[in-house]
Order: structure tokens, then C-alpha cells, then sequence
């Protein structure tokens, strides 16, 4: 039949009298190349089917799972003003053998600061955890929420002299991601309102964006720099399981105790921000000037 039941010619006449596909009123032009006279052979189908099979094969071995960002420095919790001391002398040390080795006046540790609410206050920049990496040497973690006063006495403590001294010395450099905003809540938690005198109680204050290095930007996370710097995938995950689950409800900052997760978290923070400080010098200025332990 060369006509359907509305008089239309069939897909066959009108292919036959319109081998062209010139004046397609039916919409027929459309499968000419799947039905009319210019379809493909099955052999030139298995050909570009074999074809695309091998350009997914080269996009799959172009994507290499990145490397999990793990570092080589003790973790060390300090939970008692007697802790924090054995913990500044470790990191003192590190600082000193770097200076030695480097043959500088100037080193670094890596800082952040981990936050909780109180009952009392429900704010959400009150510091719970300072985290300080030293180059080759151990990543502390010391809980502020467990010292005296949840840590309110950070900087006159007489006990917590070692770790002020620390904070306070300008020629270490405390390099982070978002540290300037760190140093400011940890200086209000304390007392110290008056961004002005924020320098004289923790120096050296250095953020991670101020490197000369077009791969660091502001308002980068630090995950995203250990992409693109170190070229590994920094872990963010302080529990496993389900969201609300039985672990999640265990993973904060004011929990009596700090998980395995939780340790790597807050350690990595701190020690993957002093290796891409280290790193990014290395390369802009060569392994002489920063000959320190990196991450594995």
C-alpha cells in the first residue's frame, strides 16, 4: 500500500519518490539515515561502537583515584594543663631541629581549632580543640574544652606558660586555612576582644592564601588544597556509619572521649596545612630552604 487510511503516502513511497530527502512535509527526513537509502552497514555500526568503546576506555584511565592524605607525626591529646607542657616541649624541640637543620630564623607549625557551643553560651565560634603540627614532630591536640574553664585560661594559666610562649613567638609562623578567624575567636574566649592585640598573644599568624602560588586562593577549603598541591585526598570524616546514627552522636567536640576518627580529623587539619605550607615553598624556592618531613 502507498497510502495509509488519512491518504498520506507510506514511509516506503515517499523515500522511493524522495531519495534525497528533499520536501519532507511527514517528518520521514529525520530516519533516513537510521531506515532510508543512507544507513550504515552493520559493519560500519561494529566499527563505531568499537570505536566509542575505546575512547570510555582511555576516559577511565585518565581518572586516578587520588591518594589518601595521611602524615607520619605522633598524634598527641592533651587534656590537663601537666599534658599541654610535655606536649609544648615536643613541639619546641621540633621547631628548634627545623630551625637547626633549615639553617633559618623563621619556621612553622600547622594550627586550627575545632568548635562546640556550651549550655551557657549557644555560639558557634567557642573553641573546643587546638590542633598545632610541628615539622617532624608530633601534631597536638589539645582539648580545650577539658582544661580548666574549657580553656578561658589559655593565655594566663601559669601552667600553660609553655604553650603561650609558643603562641605568642612571631618567628614561628602559624600557617592554616582559615587561621586569622582561629586566632581571633581563640583570643575572644580568652578575653581579648580588641583585634589589635590579637598579634601579641598568638604571632605569626599566616594564611595559607598569602602564598604567591596560583593554585591557593581565598576561600579554598584545605580539602581542596591537598588536591591541588600534594596531590592527595585529605579524609573529613570524624565517625563512620549513618548520619544520626549510634558513632555520629559520639563525635563531637565535647564528648569524654575523642574517637580514632576524630584524632585523624583534627590531627590531619593541622599537619596537612603545614605540608602544603612547606610544599609550595619547596617548590618556588627548592629543597634547601624547607628540608622537612613531608606527608607519606
Amino acid at each position: 500500500e502507498e497510502a495509509d487510511m488519512f491518504g498520506y503516502p507510506s514511509r516506503e513511497a515517499f523515500v522511493e519518490d524522495h531519495p534525497d530527502g528533499e520536501a519532507d512535509p511527514f517528518g520521514y527526513k529525520m530516519d533516513l539515515g537510521r531506515k532510508g537509502s543512507a544507513s550504515k552497514s552493520p559493519k560500519e555500526e561494529s566499527t563505531i561502537l568499537e570505536a566509542k568503546k575505546d575512547k570510555n576506555k582511555e576516559k577511565k584511565k585518565k581518572i586516578v583515584p587520588l591518594k589518601q592524605y595521611s602524615s607520619s607525626n605522633e598524634i598527641i591529646v592533651a587534656k590537663t594543663a601537666k599534658d599541654v607542657a610535655r606536649l609544648c616541649v615536643l613541639l619546641r624541640q621540633a621547631v628548634d631541629n627545623d630551625l637547626s637543620r633549615r639553617g633559618t630564623c623563621t619556621s612553622a607549625v600547622g594550627l586550627d581549632v575545632e568548635y562546640c557551643t556550651l549550655e551557657e553560651d549557644i555560639r558557634d565560634n567557642l573553641p573546643a580543640m587546638l590542633q598545632i603540627a610541628a615539622p617532624g614532630g608530633p601534631s597536638g591536640l589539645i582539648w580545650l574544652d577539658k582544661l580548666n574553664e574549657h580553656g578561658r585560661l589559655l593565655f594566663t594559666d601559669p601552667q600553660l606558660e609553655p604553650l603561650f610562649s609558643l603562641l605568642s613567638d612571631a618567628s614561628v609562623l602559624k600557617v592554616g586555612v582559615g587561621v586569622l578567624a582561629d586566632a581571633k575567636n581563640l583570643a575572644a574566649w580568652c578575653g581579648e576582644t580588641n583585634p589589635q592585640l590579637v598579634g601579641s598573644l598568638i604571632g605569626g599568624v599566616t594564611e595559607l592564601s598569602s602564598l604567591p602560588d596560583p593554585r591557593i586562593r581565598d576561600k579554598i577549603s584545605l580539602r581542596v588544597l591537598c588536591q591541588r598541591v600534594l596531590g592527595q585526598n585529605l579524609p573529613k570524616r570524624k565517625y563512620h556509619g549513618k548520619k544520626q546514627g549510634c558513632e555520629s552522636k559520639k563525635a563531637f567536640w565535647r564528648a569524654d572521649q575523642l574517637t580514632k576518627d576524630m584524632k585523624m580529623y583534627a590531627a590531619h587539619d593541622a599537619s596537612c596545612a603545614l605540608d602544603i605550607w612547606f610544599h609550595a615553598n619547596k617548590e618556588a624556592h627548592g629543597a634547601a630552604s624547607t628540608n622537612v618531613t613531608f606527608a607519606k
